[in-house]
């Protein structure tokens, strides 16, 4: 009966192990199904790799670009956001860049040319200088005269003695007074070149502060002569070599010219009318 039951076995026979071996393999597949499944639902960005596709969903071409178009879209959200950050933080009231930097040029020499009152101050001190000039050539004339009778008199002699003094003497307080003349004469040019700038200065911030400009560099915009070495020693030290539309020379000096009282006239007798 052994046997009997040994060679009537099914599984000796072959024919369970068949059917066995694909249930075990359907088994096995479904098996294999869920555990792909499940660690593909773990790693959501390894299922839409494309490498590794899901065996239940697989990533078509259309996903992928729409991803790709979503990150680009979002970067340029991110950057745009950013953009607009910094933009409120420069444009913020008491910031750096809160009216922008401009910068102007001005020749001060060309404006104290054209500055009536400083005009005035130096004509005022020419005509002085002049009148003291005037004057030291009267003194000299004396000076002359008396070396002249000095020369007639005897030398060693009281009046000789007495004549030579007081030459020296006169000669000898010219000259003090002729170096204090020239000092404030000095003086009176540098305080009234002082006033003028100080006034330049302020029509200056005025403009500056109507235009929105933050600096303001003194050069020299005058021609250069060749033939002059002063001329051509100040255009080699210049600071500004170039420039294009930054000179407000001229608007300075519209501006200062605009403060200066109308000249009164001459004749200032009431005129009466006929009878």
């Amino acid at each position: 009966m052994s046997t009997a039951s040994f060679k009537d076995d099914p599984v000796r026979d072959g024919v369970l192990p068949v059917a066995a071996t694909r249930t075990q393999q359907g088994v096995l597949n479904v098996n294999s199904s869920i555990t792909i499944a499940t660690s593909h639902a773990a790693d959501p960005v390894d299922s839409m790799g494309p490498t590794r596709p899901s065996p239940l969903r697989p990533v078509s071409s259309a996903a992928r670009s729409f991803v790709a178009r979503t990150s680009r879209s979002l970067r340029r959200a991110l950057l745009m956001a950013a953009g607009a950050i910094l933009l409120s933080v420069c444009c913020a009231p008491g910031t750096v860049l809160a009216q922008g930097t401009r910068i102007a040029l001005i020749d001060i020499g060309k404006v104290f040319r054209n500055h009536p009152r400083l005009q005035q101050a130096r004509e005022d001190v020419r005509r002085e200088s002049q009148e003291y000039e005037a004057y030291l050539r009267r003194e000299r004339k004396r000076f002359e005269q008396m070396a002249s009778e000095l020369r007639s008199l005897k030398p060693g002699t009281s009046d000789f003695h007495t004549l030579e003094q007081r030459l020296a003497q006169s000669q000898a307080q010219v000259q003090v007074q002729m170096q204090l003349k020239s000092k404030e004469l000095q003086e009176k040019t540098a305080r009234a070149e002082y006033s003028a700038y100080q006034e330049v200065v302020q029509h200056v911030d005025r403009f500056c502060q109507q235009h929105g400009i933050h600096m303001v560099i003194s050069y020299h915009s005058g021609p250069i002569d060749p033939d002059n070495p002063r001329s051509v020693t100040l255009a080699l030290n210049r600071r500004v070599v170039y420039q294009k539309g930054l000179d407000i020379t001229d608007a300075i000096i519209a501006q200062i010219r605009q403060t200066v009282p109308p000249t009164r006239p001459t004749n200032t007798r009431p005129i009466i009318p006929p009878r």
